[in-house]
């Protein structure tokens, strides 16, 4: 019986990757997003499920039948809607190691080696993006960990900021309870900042403060100051302001200054969520991290073998060379989008994402981002932001997210927008005295 059962595993396991592979080499012959509508998938499956197996190969053909039709091919060299992840073949050969190891890792008497890869893992990363050495599991107070999703990541950061203020305002004012001191917490954050940070707040039973940002975009040191002094000056407790890649832009001093505590320590978070049931304990406590106290859910996968092989394969050089091709291609299509006049860039281009839309039109930047989805050669997706002025802005997202991305990608992206936008216009006038565009609609 074993013997059978690791040998048909072995003939799956070829039969998948070979499939896996084939379709990762021929994935521009499909379209970039697929032609569906809700329920597709639901009306061909059964509703109960089967009482006796069937073969792999089975399953395996019925991927092709009745899963790729409703695949979006995050793969796809067309493909600019989000930001793909584990898609490089080390990360995914580590998912099939992590699988056939098991174990949950919530504590390291569960599951040593996951532990302790994830230490070093995550000590590897600090170094690697150049973060202080408090941020070092070797150091007091610091260390990593590796979070199932950024969202998750925000409602944990703030829970723990949320508690420790609590504790502080008891400690200050004897005899407050819980429900007071909680009551006077505020948080902040730009109006651009990742609807996720709000949520936690909703999630936290804390008022969130979105404030403005400048004519960059940016949320300043000025602005958040004036918000927390006012907020102090109505006996208000400012606690956690979200830290995003603009309001990075201001001077340390500016936050520094604001009176908000900087919550660094582990020892937060992890007090946060401890729970100490007597099978969670063994001898060895305390000389490693356990994780599940730092995070909402208890059990943990073996998430760090992936950057084990992907940073061994393509070593810290590999990734910052791909990073940089990236960006590259990033600059390269905003050099092609500025040498259209019915166009604008958004934000200016950061890292690999570039944001456009037609020049001071939200409406037109909608309808031609409706006619891109109809004609399906490329698969983009829409934001929209407000600016200082309060008035919302509709733009256009392209990331730069395939592997293998290069001139000739980013051209045949930007020349579908041009074939697109001309059908929509008919026709346009060029940048007049004033500075706005005029369209007129006229058939050819």
């Amino acid at each position: 019986m074993a013997s059978n059962y690791f040998s048909e595993m072995q003939a799956s396991c070829k039969a998948a990757v070979d499939k896996t592979v084939n379709y990762l080499k021929g994935v521009e012959l499909y379209r970039p997003f697929p032609i569906v509508r809700p329920g597709f998938l639901v009306h061909q499956l059964p509703a109960d499920p089967p009482q006796e197996g069937v073969k792999m190969e089975t399953i395996l053909e019925d991927v092709d039948r009745l899963l790729l039709p409703g695949v979006a091919h995050w793969n796809h060299p067309h493909i600019h809607a989000h930001f793909a992840m584990t898609n490089s073949y080390p990360a995914m050969f580590a998912n099939i190691i992590s699988s056939g190891m098991e174990g949950i890792g919530f504590t390291w008497a569960s599951s040593p080696v996951s532990t302790e890869l994830e230490v070093v893992m995550t000590n590897w990363l600090v170094k690697m993006l150049g973060l202080p050495d408090f941020y070092l599991h070797n150091v007091s107070g610091g260390g990593g960990v590796i979070g199932t999703t950024c969202s998750e990541q925000a409602v944990v950061t703030m829970m723990a900021a949320r508690n420790k203020a609590i504790e502080k305002y008891i400690a200050d004012h004897p005899g407050a309870t819980n429900y007071k001191a909680m009551s006077k917490l505020v948080c902040y954050g730009s109006v651009l900042a990742h609807c996720s940070i709000e949520r936690a707040g909703l999630l936290n039973l804390l008022p969130y403060r979105s404030l403005p940002v400048n004519e960059n975009f940016e949320l300043t040191g000025k602005t958040l100051e004036s918000a927390i002094m006012e907020d102090i000056a109505m006996g208000k407790v400012p606690f956690y302001v979200c830290l995003s890649s603009t309001l990075t832009r201001a001077r340390k001093s500016d936050i520094k200054e604001s009176g908000i505590d900087e919550y660094r320590d582990v020892k937060s978070v992890a007090s946060t969520f401890s729970t100490d049931a007597q099978y969670l304990k063994y001898d060895e406590v305390g000389k490693m991290p356990d994780y599940r106290n730092w995070q909402l859910s208890f059990g943990r996968k073996f998430r760090s073998i992936k950057l084990w092989f992907v940073i061994r394969k393509f070593g810290v050089g590999g990734l910052q060379g791909y990073i940089r091709q990236h960006i590259r291609m990033a600059k390269y299509l905003e050099s092609l989008i500025r040498t259209d006049p019915r166009f604008e860039i958004i934000c200016g281009v950061v890292l690999g994402l570039v944001c456009f839309r037609i020049k001071n039109n939200n409406e037109m930047t909608k309808e031609l981002y409706k006619m891109i989805e109809e004609d399906g050669r490329i698969h983009l997706v829409t934001s929209k932001i407000t600016g200082p002025d309060m008035k919302e802005i509709f733009f256009i997202r392209i990331a730069i997210v395939y592997l293998f991305t290069d001139e000739e990608t980013c051209s045949f992206a930007y020349n579908v927008i041009c074939e697109i936008a001309d059908k929509l216009m008919g026709s346009y006038q060029n940048k007049p005295a004033n500075g706005q565009i005029r369209y007129e609609n006229v058939s050819k």
